[in-house]
């Protein structure tokens, strides 16, 4: 029977294996993973609620998102906006009335300045002392107001940004660059989707677009061989089912989650770096 000396976990050296296998159980260093197609988002699903849009809307960069949830964020920033607006007038008129005072007296030190020198027998002509400039130029030093310390800095205070930007794309947004979309559900099966003019089934494999004028949901295969194949004939692009000539802005590509192939041109790595094992 072999002494218990000669097991993996009796050495004196603590391996470089054993501090990597720590590492990873305990949390700490660089933290890889490799997502699967479960973590990735469904080409229906609202990129706030992660769920499947009812009353899906787009943005121009091709962002899905449910109605109700992009107005509610967009009113939670209007609201965030107002209180900061708030706080940044306050902040200004302190300031503003800071100043006054700082004038006001300025002009009463000036005014008994002048009435001192006027009611003496003699003017003096002696310059004025480093002492006394000093105090005049800096003012009220009293250690017990934090504010008239000489070592307070006031802080830089900027307007807030009145813009409300996309929690994706990090563009401005308003609620009239949001377009309704909707969805072809298709005849055959249940929670499926469909291509409104071709009657493909769309899907996180599937590139799709949404036409901005009507809001129907088409392939990028439909794009190309059908609404920009008028271009060389007519020199213009026509709705495949109204009629009316598109402009290069009403076609949207749909931003989608991607599978879980790493050909598929989705991020499907994700890290996290914390603190490292030190000894």
């Amino acid at each position: 029977m072999s002494r218990h000396g000669k097991n993996c976990t009796a050495g004196a050296v603590y391996t470089y294996h054993e501090r990597l296998k720590d590492s990873i159980s305990g949390g700490y260093g660089l933290q890889k993973i490799r997502m699967s197609k479960d973590s990735m988002n469904k080409f229906n699903a609202c990129c706030l609620t992660l769920q499947p849009c009812i009353n899906p809307v787009i943005t121009p960069n091709g962002f899905l998102y449910e109605r109700e949830a992009i107005l509610e964020y967009i009113f939670h920033q209007k609201k965030e906006y107002s209180k900061k607006l708030k706080v940044y007038q306050n902040r200004m008129k302190k300031i503003s009335m800071q100043k006054a005072l700082e004038e006001k007296n300025n002009s009463k030190s000036e005014i008994l300045y002048f009435k001192r020198s006027e009611d003496s027998i003699l003017p003096n002509s002696a310059p004025r002392t480093t002492c006394s400039k000093n105090y005049l130029s800096t003012g009220l030093k009293s250690f017990w107001i934090p504010t008239l310390t000489p070592d307070v800095v006031q802080d830089d205070i900027s307007k807030p940004d009145k813009n409300i930007y996309c929690p994706m794309s990090g563009n401005p947004l308003s609620l009239r660059d949001l377009v309704k979309v909707s969805f072809k559900a298709s005849s055959d099966e249940a929670n499926t989707f469909v291509c409104s003019v071709t009657g493909d089934n769309l899907g996180n494999s599937v590139p799709c677009a949404v036409l901005r004028p009507t809001g129907d949901v088409v392939t990028l295969e439909c794009v190309e061989k059908l609404i920009k194949s008028g271009i060389k004939e007519t020199g213009e692009m026509t709705h495949p089912i109204t009629g009316n000539v598109l402009e290069k802005n009403d076609i949207i590509k749909l931003r989608i989650g991607g599978m879980g192939f790493s050909g598929s041109g989705a991020e499907l790595s994700s890290s996290k770096k914390s603190p490292s094992l030190m000894f």
